[in-house]
């Protein structure tokens, strides 16, 4: 263990092929899922797994708060098998955005407020929001139940996903570290970097995907021998079957609020499309809730090409149905096709947190017609997206539903003391030169 900077050095120079098992637990779960996101050679992950922790699994421990949660509802079995830790009050609210329907001369358009999802802690301030924390909650769960000291996760500069993932491990009693790729700077961006720093977050700033590799294989190697612990590794934004699994428990909420009588049943449902998991949920979701509303991704990341977005997300439906299934067997095997998958990319910019004209506008009107606060990554791309395929396709008289995933809190209290100087030198950067032009 000594020479762990040596073997980190003999990734670079070997073969990979990765041979995948079909179950894992405790520390070998970590360093498959290691293998799954980064590229890790046999002979490394031999090595790897020799250092690996014997493992005896406990008893499973589920928050008692899950009684209430939809999926544990239809699905009573999943109680007794699905780690979970609840991380935010639910259910988000549904919104009706009268003034802003008013404005654009539509019949009925709604909003699912993930937005407003958190947990207010002792100190009176809230944790940190947003459609994450639906993810977190499985994804922590199945950590801690794997016996995991320390969680290690993947995202750009301002990744909302990094620090949900620092917020909810802080408070949880895990060890978080961050490995932070390169985005165009905005005010979001420089938010969620304090943030992670305020959450304690280990950042490592990885300006491309081969450092990205050598620093999640470097944490791993330097956790066990410091530690003696390996990190559990969640995949950038969350999206694996059990980072699905929450999302699909939201769409059973949304049918609990439609049953209520809370909103229409949505003929559309848009939202923001990054890593492509919160879409997958939503297809899911719909099946198993007998909804027959049309789910539309807006992808937000211009190097996303249509074929690959689509084979991704067919094949994180089926993993993810397979796992469930597998857990109960009154689960249905549902299949989604391709057919059933809709996105758009007229509205992704050319750079990844580019922000456009188009996403600016709708950031605005939100704002000033609703008081809601979009981003220029994600949900502002998504927004503007919906109103030209709305308006394009004359669905104004549709019932239309947005689904919010963006925490928009300026989080102005965490970040007061924070210093940027206490981050990587590297990130300094984004301190140091000005935000974009359209950033609002």
């Amino acid at each position: 263990m000594k020479h762990y900077k040596m073997m980190i050095l003999f990734i670079f120079c070997s073969t990979f092929s990765v041979s995948i098992a079909k179950k894992y637990v405790g520390e070998a779960l970590f360093i498959h899922n290691l293998s799954l996101y980064v590229p890790v050679p046999n002979s490394i992950l031999l090595s790897l797994n020799t250092l690996a922790a014997p493992f005896t699994v406990p008893k499973l421990v589920v928050d008692p708060r899950a009684k209430k949660m939809p999926l544990f509802k239809k699905y009573p079995a999943f109680k007794n098998k699905i780690p979970y830790i609840s991380l935010c009050t639910m259910p988000s609210p549904v919104q009706k955005l009268i003034a802003l329907g008013h404005y654009l001369k539509w019949a009925d358009v709604t909003i699912k407020r993930d937005d407003q999802l958190g947990l207010l802690l002792q100190d009176g301030k809230k944790l940190f929001g947003g459609t994450k924390l639906r993810k977190l909650g499985f994804l922590l769960g199945d950590a801690v139940h794997n016996g995991a000291k320390s969680v290690l996760t993947f995202g750009s500069a301002g990744s909302n996903h990094t620090v949900a993932t620092a917020a909810c491990c802080q408070q949880v009693g895990l060890k978080n570290f961050s490995l932070l790729k390169p985005q165009p700077n905005s005010q979001t961006v420089r938010r969620n970097l304090l943030l992670m720093n305020y959450y304690g977050s280990n950042i490592q700033y990885c300006p491309n995907i081969e450092v990205r590799g050598m620093g999640a294989t470097y944490t791993f190697f330097r956790q066990k021998e410091d530690y003696g612990d390996f990190p559990y590794v969640i995949p950038p934004g969350g999206s694996c079957p059990m980072g699905i699994i929450g999302i699909i428990d939201a769409v059973l909420e949304l049918k609990e609020q439609i049953k209520q009588g809370q909103l229409s049943e949505p003929d559309r449902i848009y939202l923001a499309a990054g890593t492509l998991g919160t879409v997958a949920g939503l297809l899911l979701g719909t099946k198993i809730a007998n909804l027959s509303s049309k789910v539309i991704g807006i992808c937000v990341m211009p190097e996303m090409k249509p074929e690959g977005a689509k084979k991704m997300i067919l094949q994180l439906c089926k993993e993810t149905v397979e796992l469930l299934h597998s857990l109960d067997a009154t689960f249905p095997l549902i299949k989604i096709n391709e057919e059933d998958i809709h996105m758009l990319y007229d509205f992704r910019g050319t750079q990844y947190g580019l922000f456009t004209p188009e996403a600016a506008q709708a950031i605005k009107i939100v704002k000033e017609k609703e008081g809601i606060v979009l981003d220029g990554t994600y949900t502002g791309k998504a927004f503007a997206g919906m109103l030209e395929d709305v308006e394009k396709h004359n669905y104004q008289h549709k019932n239309i539903l947005f689904w919010h995933t963006f925490y928009g809190d300026a989080c102005t209290q965490e970040i007061a003391d924070t210093s940027y100087k206490k981050l990587p030198k590297a990130l300094h950067y984004y301190f140091e030169t000005s935000v974009q032009a359209l950033d609002v």
